[in-house]
């Protein structure tokens, strides 16, 4: 499997707060695994929460061993409520204060 990825900062913003992650081939038995965040568009530290986000499901995802879709799914969901309590807990602070994120994260399990 072939993985690309491009972000572009667009019209708007001067600063482009797109993080991506992506197993291009899986890691062990591990399913390939795609992380997309955008920091809120002009949301202060947007750029921080995004990377933070994609940085930590990344290096969480090599450090399991899950391939049934059941287990997968239960690990995404885990890991993405305690990420966002993560990014919620540091936006609280006055550094980052109302910092936030999109995020969209795909695992591909069978076949590749």
């Amino acid at each position: 499997m072939r993985i690309y990825s491009a972000t572009d900062v667009g019209q708007k913003r001067k600063m482009n707060q797109d993080y991506v992650f992506a197993t291009a081939d899986p890691v062990g038995n591990l399913p390939n695994l795609f992380v997309v965040a955008d920091g809120m568009g002009g949301h202060r530290a947007g750029n921080i929460a995004s990377e933070m986000a994609v940085t930590d499901l990344g290096r969480e995802w090599v450090a399991t061993d899950y391939i049934d879709l059941s287990q997968i799914r239960d690990w995404l969901l885990v890991t993405l409520e305690k990420e966002n309590q993560r990014i919620f807990e540091l936006g609280q602070t006055d550094d980052f204060k109302g910092m936030g994120t999109t995020i969209e994260a795909l695992a591909i399990v069978g076949k590749n």
